[in-house]
Protein backbone atom coordinates (compact mmCIF):
# COMPACT_ATOMS: atom_id res chain seq x y z
CA UNK A 1 0.00 0.00 0.00
CA UNK A 2 1.42 3.36 -1.11
CA UNK A 3 1.22 6.41 0.78
CA UNK A 4 -0.18 9.04 -1.66
CA UNK A 5 -0.53 12.20 1.07
CA UNK A 6 -0.53 12.22 4.37
CA UNK A 7 -0.73 16.12 6.77
CA UNK A 8 -1.13 16.21 10.63
CA UNK A 9 -3.24 19.44 11.26
CA UNK A 10 -5.01 20.42 15.14
CA UNK A 11 -3.42 16.57 16.80
CA UNK A 12 -5.07 15.30 13.31
CA UNK A 13 -3.29 12.67 11.10
CA UNK A 14 -5.00 12.36 7.67
CA UNK A 15 -3.49 9.99 5.02
CA UNK A 16 -4.65 8.93 1.34
CA UNK A 17 -3.51 5.21 0.32
CA UNK A 18 -3.40 3.34 -2.89
CA UNK A 19 -3.89 0.03 -2.98
CA UNK A 20 -3.79 -1.06 -6.61
CA UNK A 21 -6.38 1.19 -7.88
CA UNK A 22 -8.01 2.05 -4.77
CA UNK A 23 -7.19 5.23 -2.75
CA UNK A 24 -8.35 5.40 0.49
CA UNK A 25 -8.69 8.46 3.09
CA UNK A 26 -7.93 7.73 6.74
CA UNK A 27 -8.29 9.38 9.41
CA UNK A 28 -6.16 8.80 12.55
CA UNK A 29 -6.37 5.58 11.39
CA UNK A 30 -10.25 5.44 11.26
CA UNK A 31 -10.41 3.94 7.55
CA UNK A 32 -13.40 6.92 5.81
CA UNK A 33 -13.68 6.17 2.67
CA UNK A 34 -12.94 3.88 -0.69
CA UNK A 35 -12.89 4.64 -4.31
CA UNK A 36 -11.83 2.52 -7.63
CA UNK A 37 -12.89 4.80 -10.22
CA UNK A 38 -12.21 0.93 -12.77
CA UNK A 39 -14.46 -0.74 -10.73
CA UNK A 40 -16.89 1.78 -9.20
CA UNK A 41 -18.12 -0.39 -6.59
CA UNK A 42 -15.83 -2.70 -4.22
CA UNK A 43 -17.98 -5.08 -2.32
CA UNK A 44 -17.54 -2.30 0.57
CA UNK A 45 -20.44 -0.54 2.98
CA UNK A 46 -20.03 2.90 0.71
CA UNK A 47 -21.48 0.48 -2.13
CA UNK A 48 -24.92 0.97 0.20
CA UNK A 49 -24.86 4.53 0.24
CA UNK A 50 -25.29 4.50 -3.36
CA UNK A 51 -28.11 2.18 -3.69
CA UNK A 52 -30.92 4.21 -2.09
CA UNK A 53 -30.89 5.95 -5.46
CA UNK A 54 -31.99 3.59 -7.48
CA UNK A 55 -35.59 2.72 -5.77
CA UNK A 56 -36.06 5.89 -8.17
CA UNK A 57 -36.40 5.96 -11.97
CA UNK A 58 -33.10 7.92 -12.86
CA UNK A 59 -35.22 10.69 -14.37
CA UNK A 60 -36.78 11.37 -11.25
CA UNK A 61 -32.79 11.80 -9.18
CA UNK A 62 -32.34 15.20 -10.34
CA UNK A 63 -31.23 16.74 -6.90
CA UNK A 64 -29.08 14.88 -4.25
CA UNK A 65 -27.61 15.37 -1.19
CA UNK A 66 -25.12 14.27 1.34
CA UNK A 67 -24.67 14.54 4.78
CA UNK A 68 -20.67 13.33 5.59
CA UNK A 69 -18.59 13.67 2.81
CA UNK A 70 -15.82 11.86 3.93
CA UNK A 71 -13.36 11.75 1.10
CA UNK A 72 -16.05 11.92 -1.57
CA UNK A 73 -16.62 8.17 -2.35
CA UNK A 74 -20.54 7.91 -2.26
CA UNK A 75 -20.53 11.52 -4.56
CA UNK A 76 -18.11 9.69 -7.18
CA UNK A 77 -20.34 7.00 -7.70
CA UNK A 78 -23.62 9.16 -7.62
CA UNK A 79 -21.76 11.44 -10.25
CA UNK A 80 -20.85 8.24 -12.60
CA UNK A 81 -24.42 6.59 -12.33
CA UNK A 82 -26.27 9.85 -12.63
CA UNK A 83 -24.37 11.99 -13.86
CA UNK A 84 -27.01 14.97 -14.82
CA UNK A 85 -28.17 15.27 -10.67
CA UNK A 86 -27.07 18.04 -9.25
CA UNK A 87 -25.14 16.55 -6.11
CA UNK A 88 -24.34 18.72 -2.69
CA UNK A 89 -21.89 17.42 -0.18
CA UNK A 90 -22.01 18.47 3.76
CA UNK A 91 -18.75 18.43 5.51
CA UNK A 92 -17.24 19.81 8.38
CA UNK A 93 -13.72 19.00 8.10
CA UNK A 94 -12.23 21.03 5.17
CA UNK A 95 -8.96 18.38 5.28
CA UNK A 96 -12.17 15.82 3.74
CA UNK A 97 -13.02 18.36 1.32
CA UNK A 98 -10.08 19.49 0.27
CA UNK A 99 -9.37 15.06 -0.37
CA UNK A 100 -12.68 14.77 -1.89
CA UNK A 101 -12.09 17.58 -4.51
CA UNK A 102 -8.03 17.37 -5.14
CA UNK A 103 -7.68 13.13 -4.31
CA UNK A 104 -10.99 11.46 -4.79
CA UNK A 105 -12.12 13.63 -8.17
CA UNK A 106 -15.76 15.67 -6.40
CA UNK A 107 -15.19 18.84 -8.70
CA UNK A 108 -17.96 19.66 -11.33
CA UNK A 109 -20.63 22.15 -12.47
CA UNK A 110 -22.90 20.06 -11.04
CA UNK A 111 -21.36 19.45 -7.53
CA UNK A 112 -21.55 21.86 -4.50
CA UNK A 113 -19.07 21.14 -1.66
CA UNK A 114 -20.87 22.86 2.10
CA UNK A 115 -17.97 23.34 5.03
CA UNK A 116 -20.26 22.90 7.82
CA UNK A 117 -22.15 21.30 11.06
CA UNK A 118 -24.93 18.56 9.04
CA UNK A 119 -26.77 19.39 12.05
CA UNK A 120 -26.95 23.25 11.53
CA UNK A 121 -26.68 23.50 7.88
CA UNK A 122 -30.13 21.33 7.88
CA UNK A 123 -31.83 23.44 10.63
CA UNK A 124 -30.81 26.48 8.33
CA UNK A 125 -31.54 25.18 4.93
CA UNK A 126 -34.51 27.09 3.04
CA UNK A 127 -34.16 26.06 -0.46
CA UNK A 128 -35.11 23.52 -3.23
CA UNK A 129 -36.06 20.23 -1.89
CA UNK A 130 -34.20 17.06 -2.76
CA UNK A 131 -34.94 13.58 -4.33
CA UNK A 132 -32.49 11.48 -2.20
CA UNK A 133 -30.70 12.60 1.18
CA UNK A 134 -28.09 10.53 2.59
CA UNK A 135 -27.38 10.44 6.17
CA UNK A 136 -23.91 9.46 6.12
CA UNK A 137 -22.69 11.51 9.37
CA UNK A 138 -20.14 9.84 11.74
CA UNK A 139 -17.17 10.55 13.88
CA UNK A 140 -13.99 9.03 15.35
CA UNK A 141 -14.52 7.08 19.37
CA UNK A 142 -11.47 5.41 19.68
CA UNK A 143 -10.36 3.16 16.64
CA UNK A 144 -14.39 3.37 15.45
CA UNK A 145 -16.44 5.63 13.63
CA UNK A 146 -19.65 5.91 15.41
CA UNK A 147 -22.83 8.08 14.32
CA UNK A 148 -22.80 11.89 15.54
CA UNK A 149 -26.39 12.77 15.47
CA UNK A 150 -28.98 10.69 16.89
CA UNK A 151 -31.83 8.97 14.18
CA UNK A 152 -34.77 10.46 16.36
CA UNK A 153 -38.44 12.08 15.18
CA UNK A 154 -37.26 15.65 15.42
CA UNK A 155 -33.92 14.77 13.06
CA UNK A 156 -35.81 12.45 10.39
CA UNK A 157 -38.28 15.68 10.34
CA UNK A 158 -35.97 17.98 9.32
CA UNK A 159 -34.88 15.64 6.68
CA UNK A 160 -37.79 14.73 5.48
CA UNK A 161 -38.75 18.45 5.20
CA UNK A 162 -35.93 19.05 2.76
CA UNK A 163 -37.24 16.26 0.72
CA UNK A 164 -39.55 16.03 -2.03
CA UNK A 165 -42.72 14.27 -2.11
CA UNK A 166 -42.30 10.62 -2.55
CA UNK A 167 -38.03 11.27 -2.76
CA UNK A 168 -36.20 8.40 -0.65
CA UNK A 169 -34.17 9.19 2.70
CA UNK A 170 -31.25 6.88 3.97
CA UNK A 171 -29.53 6.75 6.82
CA UNK A 172 -26.78 4.77 7.56
CA UNK A 173 -26.21 2.59 10.94
CA UNK A 174 -23.33 1.07 11.80
CA UNK A 175 -25.00 -1.71 13.60
CA UNK A 176 -28.23 -3.54 12.89
CA UNK A 177 -29.24 -2.53 16.87
CA UNK A 178 -28.82 1.00 16.59
CA UNK A 179 -30.99 0.95 13.35
CA UNK A 180 -33.89 -1.21 14.97
CA UNK A 181 -33.13 0.96 18.18
CA UNK A 182 -33.84 4.22 16.00
CA UNK A 183 -36.81 5.92 15.41
CA UNK A 184 -37.30 4.29 11.87
CA UNK A 185 -38.70 1.23 13.61
CA UNK A 186 -41.77 2.65 15.17
CA UNK A 187 -44.64 1.90 13.63
CA UNK A 188 -46.30 5.43 14.84
CA UNK A 189 -43.46 8.12 14.35
CA UNK A 190 -43.34 6.72 10.77
CA UNK A 191 -46.79 7.10 10.31
CA UNK A 192 -46.91 10.89 11.84
CA UNK A 193 -43.92 11.28 9.25
CA UNK A 194 -45.67 9.54 6.36
CA UNK A 195 -42.26 7.60 5.78
CA UNK A 196 -44.76 4.10 5.81
CA UNK A 197 -42.43 2.41 3.27
CA UNK A 198 -38.63 1.16 4.41
CA UNK A 199 -36.17 -1.08 3.44
CA UNK A 200 -32.88 -2.29 4.92
CA UNK A 201 -29.72 -2.70 2.69
CA UNK A 202 -26.92 -4.57 4.09
CA UNK A 203 -23.50 -6.29 3.24
CA UNK A 204 -21.47 -9.52 4.17
CA UNK A 205 -18.55 -8.43 6.02
CA UNK A 206 -19.61 -5.32 7.56
CA UNK A 207 -21.99 -4.86 10.27
CA UNK A 208 -23.47 -1.55 8.97
CA UNK A 209 -27.38 -1.32 8.27
CA UNK A 210 -28.71 1.19 5.38
CA UNK A 211 -32.30 2.19 6.29
CA UNK A 212 -34.24 3.45 3.47
CA UNK A 213 -37.66 5.45 4.26
CA UNK A 214 -39.92 6.88 2.08
CA UNK A 215 -43.80 7.75 1.78
CA UNK A 216 -43.82 5.81 -1.54
CA UNK A 217 -43.59 1.98 -2.74
CA UNK A 218 -39.93 0.97 -2.48
CA UNK A 219 -40.11 -1.49 -5.11
CA UNK A 220 -37.64 -4.11 -4.57
CA UNK A 221 -38.29 -5.51 -8.38
CA UNK A 222 -38.24 -2.17 -9.79
CA UNK A 223 -34.99 -1.63 -7.92
CA UNK A 224 -33.21 -4.75 -9.18
CA UNK A 225 -33.89 -3.60 -13.44
CA UNK A 226 -32.14 -0.27 -12.71
CA UNK A 227 -29.13 -1.98 -11.61
CA UNK A 228 -28.84 -4.21 -14.11
CA UNK A 229 -29.10 -1.51 -16.51
CA UNK A 230 -25.11 -0.13 -15.12
CA UNK A 231 -22.46 -2.74 -16.00
CA UNK A 232 -20.71 -2.39 -12.83
CA UNK A 233 -24.03 -2.82 -10.71
CA UNK A 234 -25.36 -5.77 -12.38
CA UNK A 235 -24.45 -9.23 -10.50
CA UNK A 236 -24.89 -11.14 -14.00
CA UNK A 237 -21.58 -9.83 -15.17
CA UNK A 238 -18.43 -11.76 -14.53
CA UNK A 239 -16.87 -9.44 -12.13
CA UNK A 240 -19.24 -7.15 -10.49
CA UNK A 241 -18.13 -6.44 -7.29
CA UNK A 242 -21.67 -5.37 -5.94
CA UNK A 243 -22.56 -7.74 -2.90
CA UNK A 244 -26.14 -6.58 -0.76
CA UNK A 245 -28.99 -8.02 0.20
CA UNK A 246 -32.79 -5.83 0.84
CA UNK A 247 -34.89 -6.59 3.68
CA UNK A 248 -37.85 -5.03 4.97
CA UNK A 249 -37.44 -2.75 8.00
Amino acid sequence: MAVLWQQHLNRTHYKVTQAGNSLRLYRDGIFHSQFNEQTLVSGAVWDLLLLPAFFLPSQQVRRVLVLGVGGGAVMRMLMHCFPEAEIHGVEKDPVHLDVAQNWFGVQGEKITLHEHCAKQWVEQFSGEPFDVIIDDVFGGLKSDPERAIMVDEDWVALLNNMKRKNGVLAFNFDTTQKAHGSVLSNKSACKRLGLINKKSLTTEGFLNQIVVASEASLNENDFASRLKKIKALNADYRGCRLRHSVWSF
